[in-house]
């Protein structure tokens, strides 16, 4: 009889170490995941900036473009 209950102790104790082991992994994957989320949208953000700058840059290259070809017409009239 207490050898019986010595071991349905120590399988509970087992289960028990089992779960906790569990927990502990699947808290690890989610921390995990939370951080490559984390830097995919940084990337992203990082993306989308580049690309409004690149526009901006082309915007400006066109409006300097198009002052100069009108300051060179005005001056050649």
């Amino acid at each position: 009889m207490k050898n019986r209950l010595q071991t349905s102790s120590s399988r509970a104790a087992e289960s028990l170490e089992q779960q906790e082991l569990r927990l502990m992994k699947n808290r690890l994957q989610t921390s995990t995941s939370r951080a490559a989320e984390s830097l995919e949208r940084q990337e992203l953000r990082f993306m989308k900036n580049r690309e409004q700058t690149a526009k901006l840059t082309r915007y400006q290259y066109i409006k300097v473009t198009f002052r100069r070809q009108t300051f060179e017409n005005a001056t050649n009239a």
